[in-house]
């Protein structure tokens, strides 16, 4: 089927498909919270994903600082990776030491009853964050993602291992 729900609630095992060639099979909460590239989680979750450059603790686009990671990723310093998030696991307030740390300026709310969908533009990127329907539809944000929520990409494919409350990255 085309429908991803009814793929993730019908089947015991789902095999996503791009351009005819299997990017990821298996259970679908197996796929669904362990993407294997940043296609996959987009298909899925609706992944909202920044690109950047690591630089230390951070990860910069456009000359600023998109994101500050809880954990260093020495082993990439330099290299372009790709951070995403689903845009449900995305939350405001205080943050935890181990949170990923996205500040930003929401641009547009879209109600939808019980929630609402904003968009939030970082540097010149755009996501998505799943908010509770009384969230302001403006102004500054600071999105915080769990590490367990976060997935980082290197050349499309997966380099972040949850490890408890932190994260190891493979290297």
């Amino acid at each position: 089927t085309h429908d991803q729900v009814e793929a993730m609630t019908m089947a015991d095992k789902i095999v996503v498909l791009r351009a005819g060639r299997v990017e990821q099979a298996g259970a679908p909460r197996a796929v669904y919270g362990w993407p294997a590239s940043p296609f996959v989680a987009g298909f899925l979750a609706g992944m909202s994903a920044l690109t950047g450059v690591v630089t230390g603790d951070s990860v910069r686009a456009g000359g600023h600082d998109v994101a500050q990671l809880p954990w260093r990723l020495r082993h990439l310093d330099g290299r372009t990776v790709t951070i995403g998030v689903a845009p449900a696991a995305w939350r405001v307030g205080v943050p935890d030491p181990s949170d990923l740390v996205v500040p930003g300026v929401v641009t547009a709310a879209e109600y939808q009853g019980g929630e609402q969908l904003l968009l939030v533009r970082v540097g010149a990127q755009e996501l998505s964050y799943r908010a509770p329907h009384d969230a302001p539809a403006g102004g500054p944000i600071r999105l915080l993602a769990a590490p367990e929520h976060v997935h980082v990409f290197v050349d499309g494919q997966r380099v972040g291992v949850p490890a408890g409350r932190g994260v190891r990255v493979d290297g």
